[in-house]
């Protein structure tokens, strides 16, 4: 088995972190246990340190710069859904978001076909639906990338491993620290609206394209080591721009999308209130400030 050994920057300090990132993952081992000991233990030792954070906390309203600000009750929620992201609530594998996790330019065009056909189902019936969507290529989208891991490892549904899952979780824990998680994810470029940001419950929220992930799990030493670089900046950023942050928006969170080319959108959440009053987007970091502040 390949092994690379990355080195992982943490916080812009000069402590390095190392992580191997094996090209050929056992299907049976599970890394979260790995690096977390036995997950129930894991859990529960967050989730009492986040109580007693919050309870402590509870008469703060305003958050004052050059601070972080208290953890927040909803933050406990984010290791059940990462860990239990593959299964339904009655423990039979979700295999739409495997497909989703391993495929994200097939997964999102199947997706905005289905929507876009169910939709004329909605308004003029499944006939005209048929006559007017209806997509044979498109259609049989999800039946192929089924097909095809079925054909790479007949075994695959029984015990599904995705080496993009292993290098999601190695980052997750090497990029929170006890105050604030840092939870990474997926996105396609091309189909921006259909992978929701915000879709665990972190404080910061990173989503990188398949084209990366590729490079970190089977680019040179020289590619992967960039990769890490450019996500670690990142991270300080959204961080630091926390720490800039003063007010009394409750539940708030920051997200940063980067592309194949390092490029990056950055984007920031607060709780209550309508969907589109809440949400920011900018291509700088500072002019992200400057939304949520105002």
């Amino acid at each position: 088995m390949e092994n690379y050994k990355i080195n992982l920057r943490l916080d812009s300090s000069t402590k390095m972190i190392g992580a191997n990132l094996k090209k050929n993952v056992k299907e049976t081992k599970d890394i979260r246990k790995e690096l977390a000991g036995k997950d129930n233990q894991c859990k529960l030792e967050i989730s009492n340190a986040a109580r007693k954070r919050y309870a402590k906390n509870t008469n703060s309203v305003d958050k004052k710069c050059g601070t972080s600000s208290a953890r927040e009750i909803w933050e406990d929620d984010l290791f059940k859904e990462k860990h239990n992201r593959f299964f339904h609530e009655d423990g039979t594998l979700d295999t739409f978001e495997l497909f989703r996790e391993d495929d994200p330019d097939a997964y999102c065009q199947y997706v905005e076909y289905l929507k876009s056909f169910e939709q004329v189902v909605l308004d003029e019936g499944l006939e005209k639906a048929i006559e007017k969507k209806y997509n044979p290529q498109l259609a049989k989208l999800a039946i192929d990338w089924t097909r095809d891991k079925l054909t790479q490892n007949p075994d695959f549904f029984s015990r599904p491993s995705l080496a993009k899952d292993k290098v999601i979780d190695y980052l997750d824990v090497c990029f929170s620290n006890a105050n604030h998680n840092v939870s990474f994810d997926v996105f396609s470029p091309n189909h921006d609206n259909v992978y929701d940001i915000w879709r665990f419950s972190a404080k910061f929220n990173i989503q990188l394209t398949e084209g990366l992930y590729d490079k970190l799990i089977s680019g040179t030493a020289k590619e992967q080591s960039h990769v890490i670089d450019v996500i670690s900046k990142k991270v300080d950023e959204i961080k630091n721009a926390e720490l800039l942050y003063e007010g009394n928006k409750t539940a708030l969170r920051f997200g940063i999308k980067i592309y194949d080319d390092f490029s990056a959108t950055y984007h920031a959440k607060y709780g209550g209130g309508s969907y589109k009053m809440n949400n920011f987007t900018s291509n700088s970091i500072e002019e992200l400030l400057k939304q949520i502040m105002d």
